[in-house]
């Protein structure tokens, strides 16, 4: 069985979004489900990105009360706000996501404020993030 949940989990990951952010994170993702108490999407919502791209969307997810199909092979991207935490995903309306990413940006800040240098490609990836944000 640990080797078909690994499986899975590699084969998840290769076809969704890098999971770094879920892992790194897991203690401070754990706790602010817990502390929010935010509910899961259950196993037979599964969510298409292109049909959850609206805040009404995330609200309808929170409530359960929307059933759309997840393509296969999942491509990962979800298009709201949402964390991974264990097996399951939970959406996040745009005060809990402010609220969360802001203690990761934070966290961020400690980290790269304690770097003396970093890598070639840290470097280039760091860049092309900051670029983003403006």
């Amino acid at each position: 069985m640990a080797a078909l949940n690994t499986f899975i989990a590699e084969w998840w990951w290769r076809y969704g979004r890098p999971a770094e952010l879920w892992t790194v994170y897991r203690d401070r993702i754990g706790r602010f489900v817990r502390e929010q108490g935010l509910k899961a999407i259950s196993d037979d919502l599964l969510v298409a990105p292109a049909q959850a791209a609206s805040a009404e969307a995330t609200e309808l997810l929170q409530t359960r009360s929307l059933r759309i199909i997840r393509p296969r092979p999942f491509p990962g991207g979800l298009r709201f706000p949402h964390l991974h935490f264990g097996d399951d995903i939970y959406p996040l309306d745009r005060n809990q996501w402010n609220e969360f990413s802001g203690q990761v940006v934070e966290s961020f800040q400690e980290r790269l404020g304690g770097a003396q240098v970093v890598g070639f490609r840290q470097l280039l990836d760091l860049g092309e993030a900051m670029s983003e944000l403006g």
